[in-house]
């Protein structure tokens, strides 16, 4: 989009101008050094009429225009000013540069001085039906317009499929007015329906659909049902009519119930009658011969062998005919270009999705909904972009809200039923309805198989698939054949894009699978929880090695089904802690904060039955997880039911779960909880332990030391930690050991600088929020200690945005202590003392290092001494007033502001 003019741009009713430079493909195939000057010198003619006129020129594309005028007056006027003014121009060494223009007047939709909608798409119907030189126009604004110079064309069907339009021309003074016919459906024999609704997005989809029609004679769109096939096939063919001068016609074979049929309705639709001696095939070659002819068959997939049949031989008997075929499978003919349509994009309040909602409710009678694009959003992502159920959900606008609409989405077989009289096949009048057409065509094992996929709620595998689905009806083997088949009917999508295909049903037909299970769905949960838990296990042993990236990208793509698998498994707390307690490092790391209501709805359902290990994992994960969010007090109490259990039952926190649960507790400052916890996670290791656990065992004795001011014992851990780290160890957990080393290292300000570097590279390859944060913000303090202050203040800016973009306010009261310190660096004392109040008003002490300690002896005096005692008491008067969320927006503000006035040498 490319806005031209500070003028601002009309609302309400608005005139639209849509300009097109006809042939312009062969002018820079004739002439391509020639045609750059031409096309300035073209859009120095059109931007000038279109200013002239009062216009504002909103979009362009290429050598296309669009522009905006208050009144139908200025549109015309700068049409006819661009007309002239092209006809007139001297070109530079092509052929006239020849413009199709098209004027069209309606209510505008705008957002961000941009504009959609039907109005749009009408008056850019109009431009492709003119040829160059021509200016057509709109009943609508010719109604407008008594008076003017403007010619009857007569009623046209645009190829925009909706009510046929009387189209008007422009005369412009000493131009032409003779041209050929317009570029309309009237020009070719048809049955193209007349009654559609606008149709909305698509742009890429139609552009491959040409390009394959130009280089194919067989084109098949391949798709889920309700994905808009059928729409989309008619809109190719409509734009592409102009091709096919001797016919276009649709064959629907939703309606014909057996194979027998299918060649009579090919008859039937061509307007021929069976002939005696010959076949209907034979009889429709015949009609056809070499004529330039179009078929569009819809609906293959019922028939689909007798269908692939029939186009064989009328292709191979009609030189010059071309189908366009929509099914749920490939017709399997030899030289077929398929193309698989997926559903239209649900990205952001703009996207095709939404513009369809908004289009569909506005047709219901509601225009006045886009103050509610996030909650349209909302609905069109749980509804996975597949237009029939957008376009029935937008029909309920017409008696509810689309607050109402979303809140019963889990209800959706029953919410989105169109009208009883409405148009369209009776299998597109409910979402059921399509989904259970697709579903009939399947042979009984397929059916099994996709029944069985119900259980997943996200992607899946084919270990997965093959674990969970098989048994004594399903061999193992199978699997993948059947999975295969429901790929090729549309009802299953393969991912390939990654070292392992992922499969993966849309939410709805997820839905219709798991409601057809039954009973069946209780024994294939428990194998789902089962085969999750074994999965997990393999991807922890990943997670501790060199192999952590590709291992958390995995662990992410099938993590709804581990969240429903943990669901399940609070029927079997033991299998629950088994999860949680191989995802404990990722938790942390990754600031998966779910996982403590996984814990804790494991501890309201815990009995005097529950094993006091499964118990332990369950209180770290909370304890853990609640420190790293801030919620201090339900950590501590979590910690401290963890120590007390531990000690006197004498059970071990595993390797595993220690290094989390130290990690979010310190951030309570209640060291010698951690030091408690710390003596208890070493019971647990042992010489024969994991080279990583040995790591991270020290490690955490490290941190604990560190932030209780025992340096000797911080020291001799880290060393420890460094020596025991196997040379394989992921990058998340040599991180932390290397960490532990900068914070404690005893060599030179700028070496530990040079290692924390090192620490932040070392995370960097791998996405954790929590390392990072911390990270950097231990980086921007050390750099400071080496002048680079407007640097480190930028960095700890950097890194409070991203606590405050995940959430892990645990991170907070630390944070803004290292930011007060930066600030009285840079003399902002004021603000300095408002995080510091804030930070001291917390119930629960905050850890500071050596190196942070020795800085607030230094600093706070200073900033007493520059604000006063009156001024230093509103201040932290302020900070106590904050919420953590204030705290942390506050900081990244002042960081930047000074970070602004200052320069590193």
């Amino acid at each position: 989009m490319s806005t031209t003019s500070s003028t601002q741009p009309p609302s309400g009713v608005v005139t639209f101008l849509f300009t097109d430079v006809q042939g312009s493909t062969k002018l820079w195939e004739q002439h391509p050094n020639e045609m750059t000057s031409a096309l300035a010198d073209h859009d120095e003619i059109l931007r000038s009429s279109i200013a002239e006129a009062d216009g504002i020129v909103f979009s362009t594309a290429g050598d296309a225009f669009a522009a905006a005028f208050e009144t139908p007056d200025a549109a015309i006027q700068a049409a006819a000013l661009a007309q002239r003014g092209l006809d007139g121009h001297a070109w530079p060494g092509t052929a006239p540069i020849r413009v199709r223009m098209g004027v069209h007047t309606g209510t505008s939709h705008q957002r961000d001085n941009d504009y959609f909608g039907p109005t749009l798409n009408r008056a850019a119907r109009l431009m492709s039906a003119a040829h160059g030189g021509q200016t057509v126009v709109s009943t609508t604004t010719q109604e407008m317009l008594p008076g003017a110079p403007l010619v009857d064309m007569g009623v046209h069907r645009l190829k925009d499929l909706s009510r046929p339009e009387r189209v008007w021309q422009l005369l412009v003074d000493g131009l032409t007015a003779e041209f050929p016919p317009l570029r309309t459906l009237n020009a070719v024999p048809t049955n193209l329906p007349t009654d559609l609704a606008s149709f909305v997005g698509r742009e890429a989809d139609i552009s491959h659909l040409m390009t394959d029609l130009a280089k194919n004679r067989l084109v098949v769109m391949t798709g889920v049902g309700g994905v808009g096939k059928t729409r989309l096939s008619l809109q190719v063919a409509a734009d592409a009519s102009h091709h096919y001068t001797d016919g276009l016609w649709l064959v629907e074979l939703a309606p014909v119930p057996i194979a027998d049929a299918v060649h009579y309705k090919f008859l039937e639709t061509l307007g021929l009658e069976a002939e005696a001696g010959r076949s209907p095939l034979q009889t429709l070659a015949a009609s056809i011969g070499d004529k330039s002819v179009l078929l569009v068959i819809d609906n293959c997939e019922h028939v689909l062998t007798t269908v692939a049949d029939a186009v064989r031989e009328l292709m191979t008997a009609c030189p010059n005919l071309k189908v366009l075929a929509s099914s749920r499978r490939a017709l399997g003919v030899s030289g077929e270009q398929v193309r698989q349509i997926q559903p239209l994009g649900t990205t952001g309040v703009d996207s095709p999705s939404t513009r369809l909602f908004l289009d569909r409710a506005e047709a219901a009678g509601q225009s006045a909904l886009h103050d509610r694009l996030d909650v349209i959003t909302h609905i069109c992502e749980r509804l996975d972009g597949v237009p029939l159920a957008i376009e029935l959900a937008a029909a309920r606008t017409r008696s509810m809200t689309p607050e109402d609409v979303a809140s019963r989405l889990d209800e959706r077989f029953r919410l989105l039923r169109g009208s009883r009289s409405g148009g369209g096949s009776e299998r597109h009048q409910t979402l059921v309805s399509t989904i259970e057409w697709s579903y009939q065509l399947l042979e009984d094992d397929q059916k099994l198989l996709f029944k069985r996929l119900g259980v997943f709620a996200g992607s899946f595998t084919l270990a997965a698939a093959e674990t969970i689905c098989a048994d004594d009806r399903i061999d193992a083997f199978d699997v993948i054949d059947l999975l295969d088949d429901l790929v090729d009917h549309s009802l299953v999508i393969a991912d390939t894009t990654g070292t392992t295909t992922r499969y993966r049903m849309l939410e709805t037909i997820r839905e219709y699978a798991r409601q057809t299970l039954g009973d069946e769905i209780v024994d294939l949960r428990d194998r789902h929880a089962g085969f999750h838990a074994d999965w997990v296990d393999a991807i922890f042993l990943r997670l501790v090695t060199i192999d952590e990236a590709a291992a958390v990208a995995e662990l992410e793509a099938g993590w709804s089904d581990l969240r429903m698998a943990a669901a399940h498994a609070t029927g079997d707390l033991d299998l629950l802690a088994r999860i949680l307690a191989l995802l404990a490092y990722d938790a942390v790391f990754r600031s998966r904060l779910e996982l403590a209501d996984w814990a804790s709805v494991g501890l309201s359902l815990a009995t005097d039955d529950t094993p006091d290990e499964t118990r332990a994992v369950l209180l770290a994960l909370v304890a853990a997880l609640s420190g790293l969010a801030g919620d201090a007090p339900q950590a501590i109490a979590a910690a401290t039911e963890l120590c007390e259990l531990c000690e006197a039952t004498g059970c071990h926190i595993i390797p595993q779960v220690a290094g989390p649960t130290v990690a979010g507790v310190v951030m309570t400052g209640d060291l010698p909880l951690c030091t408690r916890l710390q003596d208890l996670a070493e019971r647990a290791v042992s010489a024969s332990s994991p080279p990583w656990a040995i790591a991270m065992c020290a490690t955490f004795r490290s941190v604990v030391a560190t932030y209780s001011g025992d340096a000797e014992t911080a020291r001799d851990a880290s060393a420890r930690a460094v020596a025991a780290a196997p040379p394989d160890m992921s990058p998340s957990l040599r991180s932390v050991v290397g960490w532990m080393d900068a914070v404690n290292s005893d060599q030179p300000q700028a070496v530990r600088v040079e290692k924390m570097e090192a620490v932040v590279a070392q995370a960097s390859l791998v996405r954790s929020s929590f390392l990072h944060a911390m990270y950097n913000s231990i980086l921007a303090s050390l750099r400071s200690e080496i002048g680079q202050l407007s640097q480190s203040l930028t960095e700890s800016a950097d890194s409070i945005e991203g606590i405050l973009n995940t959430r892990q306010l645990g991170l907070a009261p630390a944070n803004a202590r290292r930011a007060a310190v930066l600030l009285m660096k840079a003399g902002v004392s004021g603000s300095a003392a408002t995080l510091l109040g804030w930070v001291d008003s917390n119930d629960h002490p905050t850890p500071a290092t050596a190196d942070m300690a020795a800085d607030m002896d230094v600093l706070v005096p200073q900033m007493h001494a520059d604000l006063g005692d009156n001024a230093l008491q509103a201040a932290t008067s302020a900070g106590a007033l904050l919420t953590a969320e204030q705290a942390m927006t506050l900081s990244v503000t002042e960081l930047r502001s000074a970070a602004a006035v200052l320069q590193d040498p």
